[in-house]
């Protein structure tokens, strides 16, 4: 899974000139949503070295993925520099995967509180590739290739932040 979203997010990019367009005020471009994924993956890699590092039950990074990519320029990058910056951050995130230990998948760690696995962890990103609940629009009506999972994250992302801001999670 992980594997392949960098390749269904090239297929939603491919010759797309509305990257930075929003389709409603409150909900975001393509663009930051790419950004979105890249900063998601970042923060799995800190929670995930955090816990790799510490003796104990560390406390991880509590940041809300939802709002890393802001002021970050995401929505002025181009196709290819999106998609080139979430390739190798997918690249380092499957390289600290693959390297896990039956050992490192049952450490643990503490975000906001409720104690997780690397397991735990994992399984948050892997769930976050597929998608977020929630209707399943088409990405736009035009005859480009698109991914379900990543058009179904696209289009349901405003719901879902506004469901988990409050709920109070990721």
């Amino acid at each position: 899974m992980l594997r392949r979203t960098p390749d269904e997010v090239a297929r939603v990019l491919d010759g797309r000139a509305d990257l930075a367009t929003r389709p409603a005020p409150d909900e975001w471009s393509i663009a930051e949503l790419v950004g979105h994924l890249i900063e998601t993956d970042g923060v799995f890699r800190s929670r995930v070295t955090t816990v790799l590092d510490s003796d104990g039950v560390p406390v991880l990074d509590s940041r809300r993925p939802w709002t890393l990519h802001e002021g970050k320029g995401y929505e002025h990058m181009s196709g290819d520099a999106l998609l080139t910056a979430f390739r190798a951050t997918r690249a380092e995130t499957i390289a600290l995967v693959e390297g896990l230990t039956d050992t490192d998948w049952m450490r643990k760690g503490t975000v906001r509180g409720a104690a997780n696995s690397v397991l735990d962890l994992g399984s948050w990103l892997a769930n976050h590739d597929v998608g977020h609940p929630g209707p399943s629009p088409p990405l736009t009506t035009t005859t480009q290739p698109t991914t379900p999972a990543f058009a179904r994250h696209y289009e349901s992302r405003s719901r879902w932040a506004s469901a988990m801001a409050v709920r109070g999670g990721d």
